[in-house]
């Protein structure tokens, strides 16, 4: 039976749809604009194309109705007056140059108690001093007062040494901001092993909110990328260290790098973690070949979803990372500024911090075009149907590249495969209804927001 189907106004189908079967009997149509999806029985997928591509018929039979509102309410058919790449590139301009937050990414020491094999950062020893110090708390003080929120990032500091000395910037930092009526926030990337108890137990006191930790594989080739000097099995304490942070409730992003050599045993190590901490992870994959053909993550992902863990990447944020933002900073032991540690290792400083804490450009142009660079100018990425997902990935890998594409990077996921995955988390039967932390992943998949920090490449 055919019925009138009142509309708000002429639809279109949205230029963001794919179609990704599930298996042989469904499939998925996915709109990567809202990241959701409709999932419908193959056997009818003739008759949704043709209502699809029918959509300005007055009469539509009954049943169909329904389907229409769903896709509707998914972004799969939208208005026709809707142009949703100026809205892109609205919330993309929006977010790049947001007001209320400042990313302060420190490096207090270019030292790393251990040796990757991997690992392309300088590794000089120099650390803060206390005439940087200094400048560090005037640069905020000047700040704060333009801002909400301080949200500082920590890289290294594991050490006791490192430890007291970012306790003594932190209680500085936190007078600024209170002093300015400015909230103080701060994450922190280290490597795990120098973790203790007592340290776990003082991150309230820096308002440490996540931890990122990178990890290589199960012991046996785990010890053989790292080189402490000593015969202590490094991989273990790294393990237990990571299970003291969850019996704490901090939230973990943990990074694995994946080679030819350790790709056979990531999922091993994965379930060291106990079935009821796997949701309060955050699961970072990267692919580390050593050949021309990058590592599929695919499988990887996959399985350690079917273990109990999510794939985190299942919404929009339209910025990648720090660096993205006008509002941030990286500031090397050196006093040196950059825009993230990748920038620096290639000597592409913009400036340094003055006595008065103000920054003294050098390189103010380019820091610009920088600043100004956006995936949506690129015509390759304004056409693609990915840029919202992608946004055009590293900011910096396309400074130096215009013609980069970065949509594979960092995980060697194709657009399938990342649908699949979100399908998969959302589909997950591993889901703990006693489990708070759970729920409120799971309440935020089609949410809009922005990086939190600490999701360093």
């Amino acid at each position: 039976m055919l019925e009138k189907y009142e509309r708000d106004g002429q639809m279109k189908v949205s230029k963001y749809n794919v179609n990704i079967d599930i298996n042989e009997n469904e499939y998925i149509i996915y709109n990567t604009f809202t990241r959701k999806y409709l999932k419908l029985q193959s056997i009818y997928k003739s008759h949704i194309e043709n209502l699809i591509n029918n959509l300005t018929r007055v009469a539509i039979a009954r049943e169909d109705i329904n389907i229409i509102k769903n896709m509707v309410e998914k972004g799969i058919v939208i208005r026709n007056e809707v142009d949703e790449l100026e809205i892109i590139k609205n919330r993309e301009v929006l977010t790049r140059f947001q007001e209320y937050i400042f990313y302060l990414s420190l490096q207090p020491i270019l030292k790393c108690n251990f040796n990757y094999k991997y690992c392309s950062e300088a590794c000089t020893g120099e650390e803060f001093s206390t005439n940087t110090v200094e400048k560090i708390i005037r640069f905020a003080e000047n700040v704060t007062k333009k801002v909400h929120i301080l949200q500082v990032s920590w890289f290294a500091g594991e050490s006791p040494i490192q430890f007291k000395n970012m306790m003594d910037i932190t209680q500085k930092l936190k007078r600024v901001c209170n002093k300015n009526n400015c909230q103080y926030r701060a994450c922190i990337t280290i490597n795990g092993y120098l973790l203790s108890e007592n340290y776990i137990s003082r991150l309230p006191e820096l308002s440490i909110e996540s931890i990122q930790i990178a990890i290589d594989d199960a012991a046996e080739y785990n010890d053989r990328q790292k080189s402490l000097g000593i015969g202590e099995e490094k991989f273990d304490r790294v393990l237990q260290n990571i299970l003291l942070l969850l019996n704490k409730r901090i939230n973990l992003v943990l990074k694995i790098n994946v080679t030819d050599e350790n790709y056979n045993s990531v999922i091993k190590v994965l379930e060291l973690i106990p079935v009821n901490k796997r949701k309060d992870v955050t699961l970072n994959m990267v692919s580390f070949s050593q050949g021309k053909n990058s590592i599929k993550l695919f499988d990887l992902y996959k399985k350690a979803i079917g273990k109990g863990f999510d794939y985190y990447n299942i919404k929009n944020r339209y910025q990648n990372c720090e660096a993205c933002f006008k509002n941030s900073i990286n500031i090397e032991p050196d006093e040196n500024l950059c825009t993230c540690p990748l920038a620096g290792e290639d000597g592409f400083y913009i400036g340094k911090l003055g006595s008065d804490g103000e920054i003294q450009y050098s390189n103010a142009q380019e820091f610009l075009k920088f600043i100004n660079l956006s995936a949506i100018d690129n015509e390759n990425c304004r056409n693609c149907i990915q840029l919202p997902m992608c946004m055009g990935g590293c900011k910096y890998s396309r400074y130096k590249d215009s013609k980069v594409c970065n949509a594979l990077s960092p995980n060697v996921l194709s657009l399938e495969e990342k649908i699949l995955l979100h399908y998969y988390t959302d589909n997950n039967p591993m889901v703990y209804e006693n489990d708070t932390l759970a729920k409120k992943q799971k309440s935020i998949v089609y949410n809009y927001g922005t990086n939190n920090g600490c999701q360093r490449g």
